[in-house]
């Protein structure tokens, strides 16, 4: 099967739009109403955690590349469509400071079992420390078995919601936007080993790249940590 890149864009959904003046005057209760969580962290001297789920697959993302004239970029791909996903946490100080990644890759989908294992994982790293996780509003972060974990482990652990549709303030949004676009784009991935490689290799590459990560809580609007 192959690809000719920057072929085969889907249309978006059409939406009723939203004025530009509104969208700004939600986004600044938004950003007021997440602003309390980093005061949060320093009267409890906990950290603060951002979490988001993200999926991948073997199929080429077609984007606009270089070629010599007359010749169409041409990525060649299996016709099988192997997918994977996986679970991100970036944590830092109250301040945005000293952040740290953390990253789970799954076989399958994200469900409430699989993000109780991941916040076993985390819970593991943390060292007693405290931790504030804000996450969106996704039904699996508010399953019975996830509310029945968490009530077990509030002596460390306290998890706050994103706003609705307020993807823009969770930093691990553009980690992920930036993983694909960086690691993904015009990528020949052949099979399922090799998706599970690109995938452990460009996480951990994030992970140690602080500058990068500082970037991504600075995108949310949430810290200045320059």
């Amino acid at each position: 099967m192959v690809y000719s890149a920057g072929v085969g864009l889907e249309q978006s959904e059409t939406r009723n739009p939203i004025s530009r003046s509104e969208r700004k005057t939600n986004q600044a209760v938004e950003a007021e109403t997440m602003a309390c969580y980093p005061k949060k962290g320093v009267n409890i001297k906990a950290r603060i955690g951002f979490s988001d789920e993200s999926a991948f697959s073997d199929k080429p993302m077609a984007r606009k590349t270089w070629s010599p004239r007359g010749r169409t970029p041409i990525l060649k791909a299996p016709g099988a469509w192997i997918t994977r996903s996986a679970i991100s946490l970036i944590a830092c100080s109250p301040h945005g400071k000293r952040p740290r990644l953390s990253f789970k890759l799954l076989h399958g989908t994200v469900n409430a079992e699989r993000f109780v294992q991941f916040l076993k994982q985390v819970k593991r790293r943390q060292d007693g420390r405290r931790l504030i996780l804000i996450v969106d509003n996704l039904r699996v972060h508010k399953a019975r078995i996830v509310r029945e974990y968490l009530h077990t482990q509030r002596r460390w652990l306290s998890v706050e919601f994103l706003p609705p549709y307020a993807p823009e303030l969770n930093p691990c949004e553009y980690l992920w936007s930036s993983r694909k676009r960086k690691d993904f784009s015009n990528a020949s991935i052949r099979g399922g080993k090799a998706l599970d490689r690109r995938i452990r290799t460009s996480g951990r590459r994030a992970q140690k790249d602080e500058k990068l990560l500082k970037g991504f809580l600075r995108a949310s609007t949430l810290f200045d940590n320059r």
